[in-house]
């Protein structure tokens, strides 16, 4: 991707949070309550953000930029690279810490997800031992898929899918991932029998977010 794309997405990014007055995750909003979904139109329009406290994250990142140190000493712990744009968004913007519901969580150094551990310590994301697996060895819920415009897979519990890094948490057992080979973007959820579903949401990590910073749908 080039990196003039990777300017417009961040300057989107620098825009939205500093219209809002917030640069912290959406649902840590102090905020949050003032705005409202009007859905008839597809999209989310929030009522204007009235300033109700001196939060430091009203005026800049609570993390700093990742340096190439904690970029390494991450991949090195994953065992493969972080995609282009994942790289570059924790490098120039900030370490997690913003962004859609609870936030992106960071790499090394950077915002930890609720359990306390930055990127690589969610991966992959299923008890130990764990085999690493190919989505397309992944079952098929033909009953939710039939009604949604990509499949939901089902992840075997002894397995997790090749290189799907939890970036993102969205409470009652829902999380975002990306597909650090192809940066396309996947929901989970957690079926009545405990069986975790992931499907695609978004074709692209730049989409999805360019999607947050436009107050569009992020979710299946």
């Amino acid at each position: 991707m080039p990196m003039q794309n990777y300017d417009t997405l961040f300057t989107a990014i620098r825009h939205k949070c500093q219209l809002e007055h917030w640069y912290g995750p959406g649902m840590d909003n102090p905020d949050k309550w003032n705005k409202y979904d009007k859905r008839g139109s597809g999209k989310i329009i929030f009522t204007p953000v009235k300033k109700l406290s001196n939060h430091p994250q009203q005026t800049g990142f609570a993390y700093p930029p990742a340096t190439e140190k904690h970029l390494r000493s991450t991949e090195e712990a994953l065992g493969f690279p972080l995609s282009p744009l994942l790289r570059a968004l924790y490098a120039q913007v900030a370490n997690g810490g913003f962004g859609p519901f609870s936030g992106l969580i960071g790499v090394r150094e950077g915002a930890p997800g609720s359990g306390g551990a930055t990127l690589e310590g969610y991966y992959p994301h299923s008890p130990e031992p764990c085999r690493i697996i190919s989505l397309s060895e992944c079952a098929i819920d033909v009953q939710a898929s039939s009604s949604s415009m990509h499949p939901h897979l089902v992840v075997p519990d002894d397995a997790w899918p090749e290189r799907l890094l939890m970036i993102c948490e969205y409470g009652c057992c829902i999380y975002f991932y990306v597909d650090a080979a192809t940066e396309q973007i996947f929901e989970s959820y957690v079926t009545e029998d405990d069986h975790t579903v992931v499907t695609a949401v978004a074709s692209s990590l730049q989409e999805w977010l360019l999607r947050w910073t436009r107050d569009e749908e992020l979710t299946s």
